[in-house]
Formats: C-alpha cells, structure tokens, sequence
C-alpha cells in the first residue's frame, strides 16, 4: 500500500476545488446566456416587431405637422446628434454590449437613416413627417422595454450600458 504525503493530498484538494470553480463559473455564464436570450426574444416581441406591425401615432403626426421645416430639421438633427454621441459613449465604455442593446442601436439607426435625405425637397415632406413619427414610436417602445426589464444580473458594466441607453433615448428630443 501506497502512503500518501500531505503535500499530494493539499493538490489534489486543490485540482477539486479549481475544477469545482470552473464548473460554477461555466454555470454561471450559461445562465447570463439563457438570460440575455430570454431578453433579446423579448425584445424582439416587445419592440422590433411591434414597431413593424404599427403605424405612426395620428397624434404625433399631427405636432409635428404644426412645425416649420426648419424646426423640424433641428428636431431630427438633435436626434442624430444624441445617438451618435451615446453610440460613441456606449462603445468606448466596454466591448461586450450586451444583444438588445446592440438591436436597440441598429434599429435606432434603421428608423433615423432617412432623416436626411427625405428632409431636403417639399414633396417628400409628408414621407418625412411619418418617418419621423414612426421613430417616435419606435422610442416610446424601447423606453418601455428597457425601463421594464432593468437587470442588475449582468454586473455593473452592463447595468451601466442600459442606463445609457435610456438616458439617450430620453435625451432625444421629445415632442411632448
């Protein structure tokens, strides 16, 4: 029979524990995996294909009807400013954004694309109008989702990136 020393005991008590933190540790990513799943699915539900499915608010239309072009050109402008500005301080502050967040910026840019060019000739001023509403749409939708679903789980540079993302989306301009 083979006698064992102290020292070998201690590593192999060791190898165990480190095999052990590793087997938490991959559990632990495969749970913020599941999660972030479960939020970009809901986020696709919630807000990408909500915003497809609905048209402008008549309401909204309207308020932005009784702006001067000029005015509405500032407005448009400040909404690019601010998510440009935000995509910069969302971007040098980590790497890993998280999903939503990315699809939450892809469809910000998706709705304000055409500001520019459906903005410069008058008989493309109702097209403008409406695509202007639908991002408003499109934010009030994103504003409710993320407020909704505030998950502190993925550490603090991820909550950081959800609370920068709502403060750009209520940085830009509003009409009410």
């Amino acid at each position: 029979m083979f006698l064992r020393s102290k020292k070998y005991d201690k590593i192999k008590s060791l190898e165990r524990q480190v095999r052990t933190y590793e087997y938490i540790h991959e559990k632990r990513i495969d749970v913020y995996k599941e999660q972030e799943q479960k939020l970009v699915d809901k986020f696709e539900e919630e807000v990408q294909q909500a915003s497809f499915r609905s048209k402008e608010d008549e309401d909204t239309l309207e308020k932005l009807r009784a702006l001067s072009k000029g005015e509405l050109v500032d407005k448009c402008n400040d909404i690019i400013v601010s998510f440009l500005c935000s995509q910069r301080n969302i971007g040098m502050a980590v790497n890993d954004i998280p999903p939503y967040c990315t699809r939450c910026m892809g469809l910000l840019a998706d709705a304000i694309h055409n500001f520019p060019s459906a903005g410069r000739k008058d008989e493309y001023m109702e097209y403008f109008l409406r695509e202007v509403a639908r991002f408003y749409k499109l934010r009030k939708l994103m504003i409710d989702f993320l407020e909704k679903n505030d998950h502190t789980t993925y550490g603090e540079t991820r909550h950081h990136i959800h609370h920068e993302m709502i403060r750009m989306l209520h940085g830009m301009d509003n009409l009410h």
